[in-house]
């Protein structure tokens, strides 16, 4: 693996940034790796009912009638 200070103000630079960061990828996978230890992954899903508007009302409206609104929502915890 590379130590590059200036590697994003050289000539090349592009393919030595895209080094710089597949090797912090590489490193990141390792590390995590090296520390693996028993744990546990809770999964539920539900319905989500009346959570919130992200548009406003008339542009709502102008969705097609045909297209329901998925309310699923799935939760991943640890």
């Amino acid at each position: 693996m590379q130590n590059c200070n200036n590697c994003f103000f050289v000539p090349h630079g592009r393919i030595r940034s895209f080094d710089v960061i597949v090797d912090g990828i590489e490193k990141s996978i390792i590390q995590a790796h090296e520390n693996l230890r028993p744990g546990s992954v809770f999964v539920d899903e539900g319905k989500l009912l009346d959570a919130g508007v992200n548009r406003s009302p008339s542009a709502h409206l102008n969705n097609p009638v045909s297209g329901e609104v998925n309310i699923s929502m799935m939760l991943i915890k640890k």
